[in-house]
């Protein structure tokens, strides 16, 4: 999002659009499952590195993650704001969190108790999100793919489901949900992305162009877009093949 200081024309913002629809999804596509897989192996993670009797750290691990799940937007939205030099909307939207955050912390906490103190920061949080998004739509038409991102989002709710079932089947196992839990949600959830179409050969090349290059990430990154190279072709065939039996 390095583009010129004080952009306020429109038709000059649009070629920024497909830019920013981009970042959005690929970044959510990122971190979303990764922060729905740390909720799902919440219990086995904690429970193997630190015994059963931290029986509400898998909860306030979970809260604490919570606000990760828009980081498509908050992440996106603030660099393009930085970007264009708006700096002062990014300032904005933290003058909000704050304003929210303070007055909610004794309210929630003394109900709740730390539970309350990190769902505050999520209620918080989300609503400087929702000025981001509101301020990025009305001032310069930057509109979101919605299907792409809804897609993303329910790709990582299925792929959640049987990680959940297997920690419940083996909850004295955590040595062993861990690894296996991890390799089951990978597999579903590339192969549902791929099926509800919300990802394809571009979006993996673009996504291995953008953290393959990265030492740190390259790692991880690239096995797992290579397996979701040999899933889009295994979808694609299964689609073929069903569009003949079907005509």
């Amino acid at each position: 999002f390095q583009a010129e200081d004080g952009i306020r024309d429109v038709e000059r913002s649009r070629g920024l659009g497909d830019v920013y629809k981009r970042q959005v999804k690929y970044v959510s596509m990122a971190i979303v499952p990764v922060c729905a897989l740390l909720i799902t192996l919440s219990k086995p993670l904690i429970y193997l590195l630190y015994g059963r009797e931290y029986s509400y750290a898998p909860l306030y691990l979970t809260l604490c993650v919570l606000p990760y799940f828009l980081s498509g937007f908050n992440l996106t939205i603030r660099a393009f704001f930085n970007g264009i030099g708006k700096t002062d909307v990014n300032f904005k939207a933290t003058l909000i969190n704050v304003c929210i955050v303070f007055p909610l912390y004794p309210v929630l906490t003394r109900v709740y108790g730390v539970a309350g103190l990190l769902l505050a920061g999520f209620i918080s949080g989300s609503s400087a999100v929702c000025y981001l998004l509101s301020k990025v739509t009305r001032d310069y038409r930057l509109r979101l793919r919605v299907g792409d991102i809804a897609k993303i989002y329910l790709a990582t709710f299925i792929s959640s489901l049987p990680v959940l079932t297997l920690a419940g089947v083996l909850s004295d196992r955590s040595f062993l949900v861990l690894p296996v839990g991890f390799l089951l949600f990978t597999l579903v959830y590339f192969f549902f992305n791929a099926a509800l179409g919300s990802i394809g050969r571009v979006d993996l090349e673009n996504l291995r162009r953008t953290f393959g290059t990265i030492k740190l990430l390259a790692p991880i990154a690239n096995p797992l877009i290579t397996l979701g190279e040999k899933i889009l072709n295994l979808t694609g065939k299964v689609k073929r093949h069903l569009k003949r039996r079907l005509t």
